[in-house]
């Protein structure tokens, strides 16, 4: 896995060595949504997103998106009733999500100070909902159909580099074994232009 998320954060960097792309790295804080957040309720400040995007003209761009976002709860001691036993222990939850998503953005204005823009992605999420109580875990992985919408702006610190604010939303999809799971992500990192 840890060779996976290393080749999968490399890839972005390939548009970069191009003259019409950019790259950004960036410290991500997610908001679960949904079914997410009744599983988990607690904000996520575990969190990063890489990109890459090559531009088509000034305006368009595509590219590739992927991060890790960690989401962990303590619930304390819980009880529950399995026909007439009554089990009890501390339980702990955590959700992993991976996205891979190849990403097209329209940009306002490419060449300015501030230079807003907004994107939509497809792609998959690799989720993995983990549950540890009274000593045992209980794990839940796939790979599943996922969309990124987002909308940010970079702010020019040099002339190769930005300042980047994102905000994305992820939605994975329900599959046979797992609940579909969102998030609302708020990203600061940096952005770097040829």
């Amino acid at each position: 896995m840890k060779k996976l998320l290393f080749i999968l954060s490399l890839i972005p960097f390939c548009s970069f060595g191009q003259g019409d792309g950019m790259t950004s790295v960036m410290y991500s804080v997610a908001i679960p949504m949904g079914t997410s957040a009744d599983y988990i309720g607690e904000t996520s400040f575990r969190g990063f997103a890489v990109t890459g995007d090559y531009f088509l003209n000034d305006e368009w761009s595509l590219g590739f998106s992927t991060g890790v976002q960690t989401f962990y709860e303590e619930l304390g001691s819980q009880s529950y009733n399995v026909e007439t036993l009554t089990v009890t222990g501390e339980e702990f939850r955590y959700l992993n999500m991976i996205p891979a998503i190849m990403m097209g953005k329209y940009h306002f204005d490419r060449y300015g100070v501030v230079t807003p823009h907004v994107g939509f992605g497809a792609g998959f999420h690799w989720v993995d909902e983990r549950r540890e109580f009274a000593g045992f875990q209980f794990d839940e992985t796939s790979f599943r159909f996922g969309i990124q919408p987002e909308i940010g702006v970079g702010l020019e610190i040099s002339p190769s580099t930005d300042l980047l604010f994102v905000s994305t939303y992820h939605q994975s999809f329900e599959s046979k074994s797992l609940q579909a799971h969102s998030f609302l992500a708020f990203q600061l990192g940096l952005r770097w232009l040829p």
